[in-house]
C-alpha cells in the first residue's frame, strides 16, 4: 500500500524519439543563437525538461541565494509562490558572452541552479541542487562538439549529440538528482569530477559560499581535475550570476 505522505522519487523519463521536442526548442531559441557554446546549453536544457521534468524558474536572489542556509519551508514558500515555470529559456539566457546561469525546479520542488563558464577550449558546466548541496562539473568543447548553430537538425548541428546526452546525465545530473557517483573517471568528451557531500569541507557548504574559500582540492587530484576546479572557482566568483 503506498503511502500518501511519503514523496515520490524523481524518475527518469523515457520516450521513444529520444530527441522528441528538440525541433520545438530549436525554433524557440534559433533567433538568438550566437556561438557554439549556445547549442550545447541547449542541448542541456534539452536534457532538463524532456527527460527529468525540469522546469526554468526565475531567480529569487534574496530569497534563496541571499541566505547562507536556506531552509526547505523557505524553498517550499518559493515553490507555492513562483507560478512561473517553463520549458523555455528565458529571453536572456546567453545575453553574456562567456557564462550561463540558469535556475531550474522539478516536480518534488527541488531547486536547481546551472553555472556555465567558457573558456578558450572548454565549456566548464557546473549543476547544483540547492537542497541537498549537491554538486556536479562536468567539461565539453564546443569547437569540436558543434558543427553549426543554423539547422534545426540535431544531426548537422551536434553529431554526436546522444554520447553527449549520456555524459550529462552520468556526470552532471545523475550526480545531483539521484545522488548517483561514477565509478570510473569519464573519457569522452572530456574530464569531469562529482562534488558530493562528504567531498567538500563543510557539509552544508553552498556553490555560492564558494566565493569566498580558498580551499583547493588535494594534491592527489589530477592536473585535468584541478583545471576543471579553477575554472569552476572563477564561475562562482562572479559577481552576477
Amino acid at each position: 500500500m503506498s503511502n500518501p505522505g511519503k514523496k515520490t522519487p524523481l524518475k527518469f523519463v523515457h520516450h521513444p524519439d529520444s530527441f522528441f521536442g528538440w525541433q520545438l526548442l530549436y525554433n524557440s531559441v534559433r533567433h538568438s543563437l550566437c556561438k557554439n557554446s549556445d547549442m550545447l546549453i541547449v542541448l542541456a536544457h534539452f536534457l532538463f525538461t524532456k527527460q527529468y521534468n525540469f522546469r526554468i524558474v526565475n531567480a529569487d536572489a534574496e530569497t534563496i541565494e541571499g541566505k547562507e542556509d536556506p531552509q526547505p519551508a523557505t524553498l517550499r514558500q518559493l515553490a507555492s509562490s513562483n507560478d512561473k515555470r517553463s520549458e523555455l529559456l528565458p529571453e536572456d539566457w546567453n545575453q553574456d558572452a562567456q557564462k550561463y546561469a540558469l535556475h531550474y525546479m522539478d516536480d518534488a520542488n527541488q531547486r536547481y541552479v546551472l553555472l556555465a563558464k567558457l573558456t578558450r577550449n572548454d565549456l566548464v558546466i557546473n549543476l547544483q541542487n540547492s537542497t541537498s548541496k549537491r554538486m556536479s562539473i562536468t567539461c565539453l568543447q564546443p569547437k569540436s562538439l558543434v558543427c553549426c548553430i543554423h539547422s534545426p537538425s540535431i544531426s548537422h548541428t551536434i553529431p554526436d549529440a546522444k554520447s553527449i546526452l549520456m555524459q550529462l546525465r552520468r556526470d552532471l545530473v545523475d550526480p545531483v538528482v539521484h545522488g548517483i557517483r561514477k565509478p570510473n573517471p569519464i573519457t569522452y568528451p572530456n574530464q569531469s569530477q562529482t562534488i558530493g557531500e562528504d567531498e567538500t569541507d563543510n557539509k552544508s557548504e553552498s556553490l555560492y559560499s564558494l566565493r569566498e574559500s580558498d580551499a583547493e582540492p588535494e594534491q592527489s587530484k589530477s592536473n585535468t581535475t584541478m583545471a576543471v576546479y579553477k575554472s569552476l572557482k572563477s564561475v562562482t566568483s562572479l559577481d552576477s550570476v
